[in-house]
């Protein structure tokens, strides 16, 4: 289970572990689509949480009531990482990056030429995305601006599966699948 949290907002804890225990505790079909979860990000947008499935698609979960609906699905094949950069919620998919606007405008879709296996995402304070590939143990940048991708990182790093920019002291901190 991997569970990236947006840093800027806090999620309290007790409100992620009920959100979970009630996924996996429920027989309804609906909660169920939650049992492959991969990553859950606190949202920007009317307090709801996103919880990446590995099963294709990005539900949204009221804070509140719990409900569920289907925040995105469209071209996603295992959506993993999560985060969210100017109201645009960046997903790692397997070799792509995908975008989705969280004020209805378009997208964004990138494919990530060398990769194998992106997983972790995270950004830094200028909006740069740092993607990281599990099964090739490298780390992209990808600018968002220009959608121009470079290798930051691409050797010591076996089965780097998460990735996290910590502002406050202006580095990047990789953790290994293992």
């Amino acid at each position: 289970l991997s569970v990236n949290l947006d840093v800027s907002k806090t999620i309290k804890r007790e409100k992620f572990h009920t959100l979970l225990a009630l996924a996996l505790v429920t027989a309804s079909p609906v909660l169920l689509r939650i049992l492959v979860l991969q990553s859950v990000l606190g949202r920007h947008v009317n307090e709801n949480y996103l919880v990446s499935n590995v099963a294709g698609y990005i539900l949204s979960v009221d804070s509140e009531t719990l409900e569920r609906t289907e925040f995105a699905n469209s071209g996603l094949s295992a959506p993993k990482g999560m985060v969210v950069v100017d109201d645009v919620v960046y997903v790692t998919d397997l070799t792509q990056v995908e975008g989705y606007s969280l004020v209805e405008e378009p997208g964004f879709s990138l494919a990530v030429s060398g990769s194998a296996f992106l997983n972790g995402i995270t950004a830094d304070l200028a909006g740069n995305l740092y993607a990281a590939d599990t099964d090739l143990g490298k780390i992209f940048k990808i600018v968002i601006e220009t959608k121009a991708v470079s290798n930051l990182a691409t050797t010591g790093l076996t089965g780097v599966n998460g990735v996290f920019f910590d502002q406050a002291n202006n580095r990047l901190i990789a953790v290994p699948w293992k």
